[in-house]
């Protein structure tokens, strides 16, 4: 049985069904206020970062390249495409296409929001982050979408304090120090949290892949 890390939360679950689509909204409410998402919070580019090649629409599955292995000793951050959207406003609940890789290996994770068949387990939910209550989302996402615009597309190479820790996981060759790249798309952002249809009344991340 294969362990597959949970793509936008920090933890690791045991299974194959059991990557995060979302995050679970269960007890989430909106921010008081809505503000400019504060610059400090993003990361910066870099050499690592400025390697990633991901062309395409916004919105679609990018074809993700770049030179293996790819390290940063701290995370950075390159936008490969400026929106033309709304900026990213604190407390927003912004919608994200995500797509992961192995730095070390250059070999895909997985990815999320870019719509059926694009990806072994993506079923075409929408994934959401919550910036009023970012615990628990990796700390590489967040820094990769606050103070982007809608329809904006960055690239992420994550050392591993802000993807899934000093943790090994056999399943997908990943080492306890690898990077993690990941290409970011936001494709839109609310004040308001989106209807949590992919999400059980208990909270817990939907498992169904069938």
């Amino acid at each position: 049985m294969r362990s597959y890390p949970a793509l936008i939360s920090l933890g690791t679950s045991a299974g194959l069904v059991a990557v995060c689509v979302v995050l679970a909204l269960t007890g989430c409410s909106p921010a008081a206020t809505r503000s400019p998402a504060a610059a400090a919070g993003c990361a910066q580019p870099g050499a690592a970062s400025d390697g990633v090649l991901a062309p395409g629409t916004v919105g679609s599955a990018p074809e993700v390249t770049f030179t293996a292995p790819l390290t940063a000793a701290d995370t950075e951050r390159t936008v490969l495409t400026v929106g033309t959207g709304v900026p990213v406003q604190t407390g927003d609940y912004v919608e994200l296409g995500v797509a992961f890789y192995n730095g070390r290996t250059g070999a895909k994770i997985d990815a999320r929001g870019f719509g059926p068949g694009t990806s072994g387990l993506d079923t075409g939910a929408p994934v959401w982050v919550n910036l009023a209550a970012p615990a628990g989302t990796l700390p590489a996402i967040l820094k990769g979408v606050t103070c982007s615009t809608v329809g904006s597309r960055v690239a992420v190479v994550a050392n591993p304090a802000d993807a899934w820790g000093a943790k090994e996981n056999v399943d997908l060759d990943l080492h306890a120090n690898d990077n993690v790249v990941i290409v970011v798309d936001v494709l839109a952002a609310a004040a308001t949290p989106p209807v949590a249809t992919d999400v059980p009344a208990t909270g817990a991340p939907d498992t169904n892949v069938g």
